[in-house]
């Protein structure tokens, strides 16, 4: 809790600072308005963009001591971009003892996974300040290496693509465009994995586009897990990596896949 002699918080103007009294009869709280909406924002998931929510933003940056502090006390830890602008939740880590999972995941179907990881590339490979657009057309080129492992032709493979274009607009990973055939790639994608999730995912992803091993089966197009052979995303609070399988990072070969 802060200390009711402590200095206010910053708040937008017109609306009243920390310690200046709850917001209805018997509220308990501390916190102005404004650091409440973000902190539920950041709860809602799966991520915060300054470019669409300017004012949210603001109230983070000026705030971010006590919005994390807070999280804190709820086993979340708060993840700051300032460069992309962008924040997220991930479950904290306790040193000495194990902690309940906060985030609900989601988990991916391989070919989800798969389109995630590309993209992800795609947005590595550009400058920091440029924004990355993408078409279904070239993602479908690109991820032509899996088909063969999953035994699927042409149409029913570009079915499956499809679906996982439309699954990451769902998630917040891509984003209309002007143009009515090309989505960006949300910046968030370059932060939301740590190193030390990464190895084992994109190596078993190269060993399956390069002939190594099979592709996991996907039985249809619905959002199916696949243990052990795809990450999760948190549905409804953070953006992170799920129980079920490594989580993913991007590299390899030119022109497709991994």
């Amino acid at each position: 809790m802060i200390d009711q002699a402590s200095p206010a918080l910053a708040a937008p103007e017109g609306e009243p600072a920390a310690g200046g009294g709850g917001l209805w009869v018997g509220d308990p709280g501390t916190l102005p308005m404004a650091v409440r909406r973000v902190i539920v924002r950041l709860l809602h998931g799966p991520y915060l963009s300054g470019e669409r929510d300017r004012n949210l933003w603001r109230t983070l940056v000026g705030n971010e001591g006590v919005i994390r502090s807070r999280l804190a006390d709820c086993l979340l830890d708060l993840v700051v971009d300032l460069n992309s602008e962008v924040a997220f939740l991930r479950d904290a880590t306790p040193d000495d003892e194990p902690s309940p999972q906060v985030i609900r995941s989601v988990p991916l179907t391989f070919i989800q996974t798969a389109m995630m990881l590309t993209l992800r590339r795609a947005l590595l490979k550009a400058d920091r300040s440029e924004r990355v657009f993408v078409g279904l057309d070239e993602l479908t080129d690109q991820l032509e290496v899996y088909r063969a492992g999953q035994a699927l032709d042409g149409p029913a493979f570009a079915k499956r693509v499809g679906a996982a274009w439309t699954r990451m607009h769902d998630l917040g990973l891509l984003r209309r465009g002007e143009a009515e055939d090309r989505s960006e790639i949300a910046p968030v994608l370059r932060i939301v994995f740590g190193p030390n999730e990464l190895s084992e995912l994109v190596a078993e992803y190269r060993r399956i586009a390069a002939g190594g091993a099979a592709a996991p089966a996907e039985e249809d197009d619905s959002d199916q897990p696949l243990p052990d052979a795809a990450p999760g995303l948190p549905a409804g609070s953070g953006v992170g990596a799920g129980a079920g399988g490594g989580v993913s990072g991007i590299g390899g070969r030119e022109g497709g896949g991994l």
